[in-house]
């Protein structure tokens, strides 16, 4: 991909996480820029309180996919997302892809 077409992509490592929070309330908030985002896991949507357990068992439903995250937080409930720099928009699509699978099986538990 040209450089000059970075643009027509660069926004979906934004826009898919916000596209999970939306169907997963148990991802309390998405925050980030471009390729580095962070999903917030809570046991309840309204009061935020933190889900450690949640967040091992994204860590563990996404590592059955093939992907790698990072887990981090005070309580071991932040998903950190973090790829190369390098990443392809087909790379950040199938790693998009294994993540909403991940956080189904998390709804299935």
């Amino acid at each position: 991909m040209a450089l000059q077409d970075q643009h027509l992509w660069a926004d979906v490592p934004t826009r898919a996480p916000q596209a999970l929070q939306r169907r997963h309330p148990w991802i309390g908030d998405v925050r980030g820029m471009g390729l580095m985002q962070a999903l917030e896991l809570v046991d309840d949507p309204k009061t935020k309180t933190p889900s450690p357990k949640k967040g091992k068992a994204l860590l563990e439903a996404a590592k059955a996919e093939g992907l790698l995250i990072g887990l981090g937080g005070l309580h071991g409930h932040v998903i950190r997302l973090g790829p190369s720099l390098l990443v392809t928009e087909e790379e950040t699509t199938d790693a998009l892809e294994r993540l909403g699978r991940a956080c189904a099986a998390v709804d299935q538990q």
